[in-house]
């Protein structure tokens, strides 16, 4: 699950990278508006998933942006109340902002490629 824009280019090294059986979707994510956040998640894309029925496939967030963490919070419940065995997040860049989002109880993996 590709969160766009910014973790689009890293999505597609990834993808070329692995070879295994997947599907991509993409949505967006915010929970601000200018410099202010808003304490809530607008969530817009591919919102059927491509018809896929999450309860058959293990989900990859690729984030480029974590601030505070609650976005991807609010990403992986929605996720994991959709059947998915398993909801794992990638970073695409530096380590900035992973002490707060470990306060959050959010494993980040960083993947490279």
């Amino acid at each position: 699950m590709c969160v766009l824009k910014g973790a689009f280019v890293f999505t597609a090294d990834l993808v070329r990278s692995i070879d295994n059986d997947m599907q991509i979707a993409f949505i967006t994510a915010k929970s601000y508006v200018g410099t202010s956040s808003t304490g809530n998640v607008s969530i817009s894309g591919d919102h059927d998933f491509m018809g896929l029925d999450l309860r058959e496939w293990d989900v990859l967030l690729v984030e480029d942006i974590l601030d505070t963490g609650r976005t991807l919070c609010e990403l992986k419940k929605k996720f994991a109340s959709m059947g998915a065995p398993s909801v794992k997040i990638s970073r695409t860049n530096s380590l900035l902002a992973v002490v707060l989002i470990m306060m959050r109880d959010i494993e980040i993996f960083l993947l490279s490629v």
